[in-house]
């Protein structure tokens, strides 16, 4: 089964996750979802993430949506950051750094995003999957940023 917005996580009944977890592809770190639920009836799904390396927690973001993406060297994620303004629920790309230790996000709004893939230079993403999807490639160093988490220094 193909992960979406819609689908990336199963819920428990008390609100738990049973595959919640996504890790890197050289299993170092992994992206943790908790607390998952929908952001209104029939929509998109948002959890709080964490970046796990060993025993360690580090907060990304207590409104993420998913399913996020690992480059294939295991040096870059992505995931989408909800949030609520003026134009109802959108989101922003979070763009995460492991050698840098940072996690960014975006100033610029997407509606419901479905990540693809991600390099050390593009994000590969479908905005809007269920209607108008419309594909696009962004150039990381053509984003700005508004937040910069600075992640503890794990490696």
């Amino acid at each position: 089964m193909t992960k979406t917005p819609w689908n990336f996580s199963k819920m428990n009944y008390d609100g738990s996750c049973v595959d919640c977890t996504w890790p890197s592809p050289d299993k170092l770190f992994t992206i943790k979802y908790s607390d998952v639920k929908e952001i209104v009836t029939n929509y998109p799904l948002t959890a709080r993430s964490v970046l796990m390396h060993q025993n360690e927690e580090i907060l990304l973001h207590i409104d993420a949506g998913g399913p996020p993406v690992w480059s294939a060297d295991s040096k870059f994620f992505a995931l989408p950051i909800w949030l609520y303004n003026e134009h109802g629920y959108v989101q922003r790309i979070g763009i995460g750094c492991i050698e840098e230790m940072n996690f960014k996000i975006s100033t610029e709004y997407f509606k419901v995003m479905q990540l693809l893939s991600i390099d050390g230079d593009t994000v590969k993403l479908i905005e809007s999957p269920n209607l108008k999807a419309k594909e696009r490639i962004l150039k990381i160093n053509e984003l700005d940023f508004y937040e910069t988490v600075h992640l503890k220094e794990t490696v």
